[in-house]
């Protein structure tokens, strides 16, 4: 196996850290405007700008771990990294089947949700995100992130700097 294969470079475990606080940010701002969906003007702008974050945050971080730092830890981890790397794959599974049913929302009624029950459907499902991502957020800060830097010193591969 190659060496750059089984070392996770610092500034690819750094950027998945920032990642996760620039998303928190703009998570913040999401939870705020979202009951502005129900101001006419306003609804078909912020359903938009709802999917087009989660689309143009959420799922380039997935991308991005599941490349970069999942394959590592599936690869050259020991049990537990593996486990909690599988536990972490689901919570991207179970919040891209939610997004999946954003977008489902919209191809069936467009971006202006007139019907108050789909209205309240979009909004809980985009909160609802929003609490599986932070969540999930803190289990890799808690669980993941420390014992892949962990695992760094067993394999005795350390982070580039």
């Amino acid at each position: 196996m190659e060496e750059e294969r089984k070392s996770v470079e610092k500034e690819t475990l750094d950027r998945a850290k920032q990642d996760h606080s620039h998303i928190f940010e703009e998570m913040e701002l999401l939870r705020v405007a979202l009951p502005y969906l129900d101001s006419s003007e306003e609804a078909s702008n912020n359903v938009r700008k709802t999917v087009d974050f989660f689309e143009r945050n959420i799922v380039p971080h997935f991308i991005y771990e599941e490349e970069n730092l999942f394959a590592v830890a599936l690869t050259i981890g020991e049990l537990n990294i593996k486990l909690i790397t599988r536990e972490l794959q689901q919570e991207h599974i179970s919040i891209l089947s939610k997004l999946d049913q954003l977008k489902d929302i919209i191809f069936k009624y467009g971006f202006i949700l007139r019907d108050e029950r789909v209205k309240d459907e979009f909004v809980g499902l985009s909160r609802e995100i929003i609490g599986l991502f932070l969540q999930h957020a803190r289990n890799e800060d808690e669980k993941f992130y420390p014992c892949l830097s962990q695992m760094s010193v067993k394999t005795d591969v350390e982070f580039k700097e």
